[in-house]
């Protein structure tokens, strides 16, 4: 599979290749994973003007696949350099290394903070722990170190919160006597350092690949409009964003290396910074790895991994060692290349999917603005999508709002999944769509039934040629009319797909349900939507049977 890691850092330790053999064979020799027997290159020269090279390495075994890890330490005129990598040899997922990898890489950096060594990525310090934005002058020094191309990690900002303030903890202190001021102080004091533990524990997995800065409660206002300048008013008082990825209390931004990374950052809204550290990682791993495998390596350290090669070959024949080192960088270069490329070509496509958003969300209001949806509040539908930050908010707002669709209870799944995880907002955005389009369907059909003008076969019929502005994609990827046979012909997987409905429409409260709107594709918690149509029934409704996580709804595969 190839390179799959990169952590590249310098160290001003004396004699930093023993220093940092030894720090390898320690922790070589305590991985909890089996491990080939570890071996240590000596330090050699490669260059007449004294550069020295050292290296390590040692193979990582899984059930499924094997690591190879590799470190590097190169010293020069200008600096000292320590470089891990990881190879996956064969196909497999990084996930059940990254654990002993990170390990390595916190034991390699703490050992150069307490040898003096000053790790640091170009112009970002490094520690395993995150880092205080103590005063108002370094919310400034931030935005120079995002900017500054010589940074060769990632930059990670966490916002303090406090969302676990306890203001029960705050009566009883009063109770017993403390001063009202005093015990709030010490309550928020206690919350500020749950928040900061939350930002170390992150700073320890991402060790080596980035570092975290975390940003006390109080300053959070001033990070915000340092950071998001658009997102201010005229008096400072930072101000709601459509998109909602302003930096606000208890979020956490990626500020990745590479090709064009100021134009890549992330936010990652709070109910994921906070409740979902394992999946906070992941994305920012994810997210920031790509430019740091494109980091061009200075050649002491090319020269250091062809040796590791050469001494790790064994009864192989290699004609040509510097040129095939040689090749193998380009290789992965170019790999690196294209998925940077890729990265930005996601981004363009985000953006224009936000600004026909936008657009869509303007035609809407201009249709609607003699016509509100609720004759009574006066609210149009891109108002109430402002209000969505879960899917659980889209299916309330749906169930008040939006008489043409019917949502029992019992089509609720595991909902929480979806409103915790990575894509909440979008998911929320998404499910609001496909619920507003099912009620448009079901207005306009039961409207022109009655007039005797309807002309539409189904909900996909009325989506292709209605023209309708709030239309759902007909794409295969989000609309099915219909399970697959292998799904209709089995017992248990039909019997799955009985959903609650109204005694209206089944006495039974139960009816097959087999179209369903895709949400979205591509993991295990990506949602779905069944639903059947009785808009010609006796309901002239849209019954919902299924909302919830893909994984749920067992088919053919599982």
């Amino acid at each position: 599979m190839g390179l799959v890691y990169r952590a590249l850092w310098n160290d001003d330790r004396p004699d930093l290749h023993s220093a940092v053999a030894s720090t390898f064979s320690y922790w070589a020799n305590n991985v909890s994973l089996p491990t080939s027997e570890p071996f240590v290159l000596d330090p050699f020269e490669v260059e007449a003007d004294g550069t020295q090279v050292g290296a390590a390495q040692v193979t990582i075994y899984n059930e499924q696949s094997s690591l190879l890890l590799n470190v590097s330490t190169v010293c020069h005129q200008e600096g000292q350099q320590i470089l891990v990598e990881a190879d996956l040899e064969a196909d497999g997922s990084l996930k059940p290394y990254r654990d002993v990898v990170s390990h390595l890489v916190q034991d390699l950096i703490d050992d150069g903070v307490s040898g003096e060594g000053h790790p640091r990525g170009g112009v970002l310090d490094i520690s395993v722990d995150a880092q205080t934005v103590s005063e108002s002058g370094e919310i400034d020094g931030l935005v120079d170190q995002i900017n500054d191309p010589n940074r060769t990690v990632g930059l990670v900002l966490v916002m303090g919160d406090l969302s676990g303030f306890r203001k029960d903890r705050v009566g009883k202190s009063i109770e017993k006597g403390e001063e009202g001021e005093a015990a709030t102080l010490r309550e928020v004091a206690a919350e500020q350092r749950r928040s900061r533990g939350r930002a170390d524990i992150l700073a320890g997995s991402l060790a080596g690949v980035a570092v975290v800065k975390w940003i006390p409660w109080n300053l959070v206002s001033l990070a915000s409009r340092t950071l998001d300048s658009e997102s201010a008013d005229d008096d400072g008082q930072v101000k709601s964003s459509p998109e909602d990825w302003d930096l606000y209390p208890g979020r956490a931004r990626l500020y990745p290396v590479g090709i064009g990374a100021e134009d890549r950052s992330r936010t990652y809204h709070e109910t994921v910074a906070g409740l979902r550290p394992g999946v906070l990682v992941d994305e920012i791993r994810s997210a920031i790895e790509p430019g740091l495998i494109a980091l061009r390596l200075p050649n002491g350290l090319v020269a250091a991994r062809q040796a590791l090669e050469v001494a790790s070959a064994q009864d192989k024949e290699i004609s040509d060692p510097p040129v095939r080192g040689l090749e193998l960088q380009e290789t992965r270069e170019l790999v690196a290349q294209l998925r940077e490329e890729l990265e930005v070509h996601r981004q363009l496509l985000e953006e224009v999917q936000r600004e026909n958003d936008q657009l869509i969300s303007q035609q809407v209001a201009v249709l609607m603005r003699e016509n509100p949806l609720d004759a009574d509040q006066g609210r149009t539908l891109p108002q109430l999508q402002e209000q969505l930050l879960r899917v659980s908010d889209a299916i309330r707002v749906v169930r008040e709002e939006l008489s043409g669709v019917e949502v029992p209870d019992e089509a609720v799944k595991q909902i929480q999944r979806l409103d915790t995880g990575i894509h909440a907002r979008s998911d929320a955005k998404q499910i609001w769509k496909g619920l507003v389009a099912l009620h448009c369907y079901a207005k306009d059909r039961s409207d022109k039934d009655r007039r005797g003008e309807s002309n539409y076969r189904d909900f996909e019929h009325w989506c292709k040629r209605s023209n309708h502005i709030l239309r759902w994609s007909t794409n295969p990827k989000k609309l099915a009319m219909n399970e697959s046979k292998s799904v209709r012909r089995d017992p248990r997987l039909r019997s799955a797909r009985k959903f609650p409905i109204s005694s209206e429409v089944n006495p039974s409260g139960k009816e097959e349900m087999f179209p369903h709107l895709k949400i979205s594709t591509g993991t295990q918690h990506a949602p779905r939507l069944y639903f059947y149509d009785d808009t010609l029934g006796v309901t002239g409704k849209i019954h919902i049977g299924f909302i919830g996580p893909h994984d749920l709804m067992p088919n053919s595969t599982t």
